[in-house]
């Protein structure tokens, strides 16, 4: 069996050789969350004429905005700390979507009576 240090590709760095497809199919499922929390949240703008759900949409549609910004700085930046602190603030930008996003939902359900999901 080969050691590690033997199967290293040269000159790729170490944590894309580790992640290879993974890290392509968690970039994908990230896409698809910020599409429709993104895609929802502009439904929900359009739809209504209330004052205070639409400033809650211009914040969620920030919010996504923000994510999304801190994911592509994340990517392109070298340093460790950098990226730690990108990712940190990606992360916590992430949590908050994926709260308001289930606010909605639920809110959703509250005044139709169904599942925005079926």
């Amino acid at each position: 069996m080969r050691s590690r240090a033997a199967r290293a590709k040269p000159g790729v760095p170490a944590l894309e050789q580790a992640e290879g497809i993974r890290g392509a199919q968690v970039t994908v499922v990230r896409a698809v969350f910020f599409a429709g929390s993104a895609s929802a949240a502009l439904a929900v703008f359009l739809s209504t004429s209330s004052r205070q759900v639409k400033a809650a949409m211009v914040l969620q549609l920030a919010l996504v905005a923000m994510a999304l910004e801190q994911l592509l700085v994340a990517e392109a930046v070298c340093g460790q700390y950098e990226l730690t602190k990108h990712l940190f603030l990606f992360n916590l930008l992430f949590d908050l979507c994926l709260c308001a996003d289930l606010v909605l939902a639920t809110a959703w359900v509250n005044r139709t009576g169904r599942s925005p999901y079926v």
